[in-house]
């Protein structure tokens, strides 16, 4: 918005919420105070609808400002920092003030004055989240720490989507009221898991996302453990934490979406890498770079998939080396499209190539390592 101002259209009862917004109270708990009370006023103000009418805002200033109160609440956190930070808290009311007024069933309504945070067990979407925002040595340590962590099921090396919560109280929500291991509640929910294993291969940590994925993937699963076909995904699997070890491993409910986004995003960039098309010098280059460690390869070598669906692409490894190892380097290219053949010093495709595939052009390439 700095660099391309623009106003946007609003509904007019956004305006309290947006001045509230605007009011740099220092105070925490007046901040808490002050915003609820806007949140709530808007949304009563909007039960039964908008009546039409909008405002034209500048949102640049407001949003620095909410920016810069998200970046305060950030840094308060971290005197709840672990080796795995927290995902959840949960906030104990320690003083208030009656009312004098109830509701429908007689309960006093009161004005909290003061609150105690306590930060919930790990659940594994913070680490996840905060894996976004790391840099390389320290994705590591936070992979580290996550595989030491109450979130790792050694029996199956894989990662629970939280810790035990046994010690917590059910007012934390429905996961406290599942069996430990099932469902919601310290199972392998593959959703998560696999957001996880994506994080780690966006990172970088090409060796603890190759181990993870031989254990969460369940093309790589004993069917006998699974209970289910192999090609089939699964919404959680049974972690070890459940009563029952005969269960272990089991994957319930067959899953056509969650994780099978993941999955597409990982399959993506383990074949074509992270940035396949890029601008150099005014013109679009395709240089593939796959990530993938040398026992995905066939015994001669070999490796192929589908790229921008329509292009078969054939990696040549003889020597069957992880193509993200030093000195693993595509030496030559060969394109392929009816009867010719193009051939490619280095591993990148020029103009005007680079757009040929991108149009569906090409019908196949050898990348020879």
């Amino acid at each position: 918005l700095d660099q391309a101002p623009e106003q946007v259209a609003l509904p007019v009862e956004a305006g309290a919420l947006i001045d509230a917004i605007g009011e740099d109270e220092p105070d925490a708990f007046a901040r808490w105070e002050q915003l609820s009370a806007a949140l709530e006023a808007y949304r009563e103000a909007t039960r039964l609808g908008f009546d039409g009418r909008t405002m034209s805002v500048d949102l640049t200033d407001l949003l620095q400002l909410m920016r810069t109160g998200l970046e305060r609440g950030i840094e308060k956190a971290h005197t709840f920092m672990q080796d795995v930070p927290p995902t959840y808290f949960t906030f104990e009311v320690t003083d208030y003030d009656l009312t004098g007024t109830s509701d429908a069933h007689g309960n006093p309504h009161i004005r909290v004055n003061g609150f105690k945070p306590t930060a919930l067990p790990p659940f594994l979407e913070g680490p996840v989240r905060l894996m976004k925002l790391l840099d390389l040595e320290k994705a590591r340590d936070l992979a580290r720490s996550i595989k030491h962590s109450a979130l790792y099921d050694a029996k199956l090396g894989m990662v629970k989507v939280n810790a035990p919560l046994d010690a917590q109280s059910h007012a934390i929500g429905r996961a406290r009221a599942f069996t430990p291991g099932w469902l919601e509640n310290e199972s392998i929910w593959l959703h998560m898991s696999f957001k996880y294993l994506l994080e780690l291969l966006k990172a970088g940590l090409y060796e603890e996302y190759f181990e993870a994925l031989r254990a969460h993937l369940p093309a790589f699963m004993d069917p006998h453990v699974y209970g289910r076909s192999p090609l089939e995904n699964s919404s959680f699997i049974v972690s070890s934490a459940h009563p029952d070890p005969t269960l272990h491993g089991n994957g319930f409910v067959a899953r056509l979406s969650g994780s099978t986004a993941e999955f597409l995003s990982m399959w993506v960039l383990m074949t074509a890498g992270l940035k396949p098309f890029l601008v150099e010098q005014g013109g679009v280059v395709l240089a593939l770079k796959p990530i993938l460690p040398g026992w995905l390869f066939n015994a001669d070598g070999r490796f192929s998939f589908r790229f921008l669906g329509a292009c078969n692409v054939t990696l040549h490894n003889p020597l069957c080396r992880d193509t993200f190892a030093e000195g693993c380097d595509i030496q030559k290219i060969e394109l392929h499209t009816g009867d010719e053949t193009f051939r490619i010093e280095g591993g990148v495709i020029g103009a005007p190539y680079a757009e040929r595939v991108r149009q569906g052009e090409i019908d196949s390439i050898d990348l020879f390592y």
